[in-house]
């Protein structure tokens, strides 16, 4: 195991803000808000929720489920994982679509100033 050189900067703790200030923009960044909020309403109802009455609801729905009640549980997991991979699939084109844009741009601008400029990527 590597040891520290004494007075090396260390890395400060991170709170419960900061990690949750992180997640929460990764979900945006992902278009994934929507999805991590109502886990988070859900979470939060269940946890508020007294001890007797989760353990009650857990077993109602797993009833639901082995009695084929679950139809529409089913089909939201369907529906959400649709959605997740529809917003992947159209963040991969929408990328595609900037970085062809920017390849006319540049091209356009060497052709104007006949000089090849440097990219800002490499900036």
């Amino acid at each position: 195991m590597a040891r520290k050189k004494p007075g090396a900067p260390t890395a400060p703790p991170v709170t419960w803000a900061q990690a949750t200030r992180d997640i929460v923009l990764a979900a945006m960044n992902n278009g994934q808000l929507l999805p991590l909020g109502l886990t988070a309403v859900v979470l939060l109802l269940i946890w508020r929720m007294p001890s007797e009455q989760a353990g009650a609801l857990a077993r109602e729905v797993l009833n639901g489920l082995r009695h084929a009640a679950g139809v529409a549980y089913v089909a939201l997991i369907g529906v959400s994982v649709g959605w997740v991979s529809h917003v992947r699939w159209m963040r991969l084109a929408f990328r595609a679509e900037y970085e062809r844009i920017g390849r006319e741009k540049s091209e356009l601008q060497r052709l104007v100033t006949g000089a090849d400029l440097k990219s800002s990527e490499d900036l």
